[in-house]
Order: C-alpha cells, then structure tokens, then sequence
C-alpha cells in the first residue's frame, strides 16, 4: 500500500442525485481537503456524479458505485479517513470493517446487527441545514450553529470556486445588483411563476430607482423561462443560463441581494450569507439556512400553491432588507 492510498479520505455521498444535495456538500469536503493537509479526497455515490465533482478542484476522484460489492472493489484499503455522509450506513460499516480505515465517521440513525461502530458520530438531523450538518459532522462537532466560524467555513468553497471563472461580469460600483432564481428543477411546485417574478422586478424598479441590475440565473432545464427573457430585451436584466459551478460562484458573489425558489444554485447564495429571500412551497429547514439578513415565505396555508404568495408580500420583505442594508 502506497502512502499516497493511505492519505486517502474516502467520502460516501448522500444517494441524492438533486443539484441543491451536491451543492450542500461542498462546504465540508472543502473542510477536509484544508484541514487533512490536502491529502486527496475520493468520492463514492450510487449515482453517475462526476460531470458536478470534477468542478471542484479539491476532489481528486469521483467513483461510480452500484452497490456493495462495487464499494469493496474500489474503496481503498487502510486509508486515512472513511466518511459516511448517509443516515443509514449500514454497507458502510462493512466496508470499514474489511477496508479498515485509520478512522471512520459518520451519523447515528439506526441501531442494528449491521449498524456501524463510528470512530466519532452525531445523530442524523432532517431539521438541520443540510451543509451546516455536514460541516458539524466533520468538524467533529466544533462547527456547530452557534460558532462564530461557520459562515466563514460554508462559503469558503464558493470564493475558492468563483476565483476559477472567467466567465464576463460587468462590475458597476453605484449599482445595486439582485440575484434572481426563478428555477426548480423538482417541478412546477417549486416555482413561484416567471410572471411573478417580472412583476416583482418592475414593482422594484418603480419604488426603488431604476439603477438595480438584476441577473437572472436559470438552470438547464428553465429552457421556457430562457425563450420569455430573451424577449424582454430589457437592459437592467442580465440572462445566465446553464451556468458551471465556478461561474454560478461569481455570478452570485457580485449580487447584493438573492430572491429564490428552493433550488439548487439558492444554496450558494445562502452559505454565502447573502441576504436572501427564498420562496418556498413549504417550510423545509433542511434547505434553509437561517441567518440575519435571510427571510423564507411560504403560502399562507399548508394546503396552497406557491403562486399564492403575493407579489406585494415579497416586495415588501425586500423593501425592508434593501434598506435595513443600506442605511
């Protein structure tokens, strides 16, 4: 065994194969590579994620596994540090058992004849922001929500990102520029509707000035959304669409202020700390990362769509952000 495999941190990823659950787990990869000395990070997944991973420049391998028997064939043996990102960890305890890392950690869910025995472990939480629990999860529980650090953690891989775009941003100093994610890529019950959106903009640019620029971020699938936009032809509107990680990065760094559905590229505005404005269909605090300058509406009854949600309620909300910012 090479020393090279024996630095190894050998990473299980969540089965999730959702935009937003790979985005919440780059804070804590980030954390292992700087806090291991940058000893290599591989990943292993149930699902074909490598077109996200290998935009990351801290992650050296991405491994498609199926199940089991393809885990012990590829995972390495006596590395440094196997991680189990999932709840329910059981082919991971054997796969510490035979592989037998220096150490091993990962969540308490479960209690069983197959329940691994964790070097250190937290109980799995599905009310706790999703990166957040990662970070509290690696950091052996010194990142929990009352450090003074975890901002600083949770949008480290998203300036580190962002430092690898070239992608072309107009940087006006007496503009103030709104992220806008109007997408979901879940489905239509996710999204408060374009309409509301370009009725929201304008109502912003009437009580507001009209020197707000407002970068509108769509994701692969928003190719209808795209088509609406490209007919505005509005100059205060930049498009993004289809965006790489790094690009994303920058995109939302150079915004003062992000309104989102619940979707994939609103997590890098939230670990990010942007003030923030999330449209949901439901209060979902596993998404949501909950800080001063951030506010998450939801209909007014369990049972009503997310189009319910007012146009006025969110300019409102806004109005009130935009100037507890600049005063």
């Amino acid at each position: 065994m090479s020393d090279f495999m024996k630095n190894v941190i050998g990473i299980f990823i969540r089965s999730r194969p959702f935009f937003g659950s790979q985005i919440t787990t780059l804070p804590a990869l980030y954390y292992l590579k700087k806090t291991y000395n940058n000893n290599p990070i591989n990943l292993f997944s149930r699902y074909e994620l490598s077109w996200f991973y290998e935009q990351c420049p801290w992650v050296e391998s991405f491994s498609f596994s199926k199940n089991i028997l393809s885990d012990l064939r590829v995972f390495p043996k006596n590395c440094h540090l196997l991680v189990s990102f999932q709840p329910s960890s059981e082919s991971q305890s054997i796969v510490k058992f035979i592989k037998r890392p220096s150490e091993a950690i990962g969540f308490k869910r479960k209690q069983g004849i197959f329940s691994p025995s964790w070097d250190f472990e937290i109980p799995f939480n599905d009310s706790e922001y999703r990166a957040s629990h990662y970070l509290r999860l690696v950091s052996k529980n010194k990142l929990d929500k009352n450090s003074t650090e975890l901002p600083q953690h949770l949008s480290a891989p998203f300036h580190e990102l962002a430092k690898h775009s070239k992608y072309p941003i107009s940087y006006t100093p007496s503009s103030t520029r709104i992220a806008i994610m109007p997408g979901g890529g879940a489905g239509n019950f996710k999204k408060w509707g374009l309409k509301n959106y370009l009725e929201l903009i304008n109502a912003i640019r009437e009580n507001h000035g009209s020197d707000i620029i407002f970068d509108i971020i769509l994701g692969p699938s928003e190719t209808e959304e795209l088509s609406t936009l490209k007919k505005q032809k509005a100059n205060y509107i930049n498009l993004h669409h289809n965006l790489s990680l790094p690009d994303l990065s920058k995109v939302v760094n150079f915004s003062q202020l992000v309104i989102a559905n619940d979707c994939g590229p609103s997590h890098i505005a939230q670990c990010l700390s942007k003030p923030y404005i999330g449209i949901y269909d439901k209060l979902k605090p596993e998404w949501i990362f909950q800080h001063a300058d951030s506010k998450i509406l939801t209909p007014p009854t369990d049972s009503a769509p997310i189009s319910s949600i007012s146009v006025e309620t969110v300019k409102a909300h806004f109005s009130n952000m935009i100037s507890r910012l600049y005063n």
